[in-house]
């Protein structure tokens, strides 16, 4: 890891001796501020990606429907048997499935029930 601030340090002190702040030469501060704006870019992104990724745990589903563990799992059960959620393991993560069977009903306007 580099260090960013290579040279002695100037630091402003308030009246009680304590550091408040820190001098730096232009470079230095452009530097600092690009690596704290690309931090927040990675977790912007973590952040974004995570409510994007369209996944949810398996013991999430109870939570979301409002209902026991029991009834969760059942619920889930029913779902991938319609292939209206997937997961590529017994235990993983669960998305939303696309059956054709189901078009009309997720797409009511691009794709009318019942249309072959």
């Amino acid at each position: 890891m580099k260090t960013v601030l290579a040279a002695k340090e100037q630091f402003i002190v308030d009246a009680s001796g304590q550091r408040v702040g820190v001098v730096l030469d232009m470079p230095t501060y452009e530097q600092l501020r690009e690596t704290a704006e690309d931090n927040l870019d990675v977790r912007a992104y973590r952040a974004a990606k995570t409510r994007v990724a369209g996944e949810i745990a398996r013991g999430d589903v109870p939570r979301i429907i409002g209902a026991s563990p029991r009834t969760g799992q059942k619920v889930t059960g029913e779902l991938l048997s319609q292939r209206l959620v997937l997961s590529s393991s017994p235990k993983g993560p669960l998305r939303l499935g696309f059956p054709a069977d189901a078009a009309g009903y997720y797409f009511p306007n691009l794709y009318p029930a019942g249309a072959d």
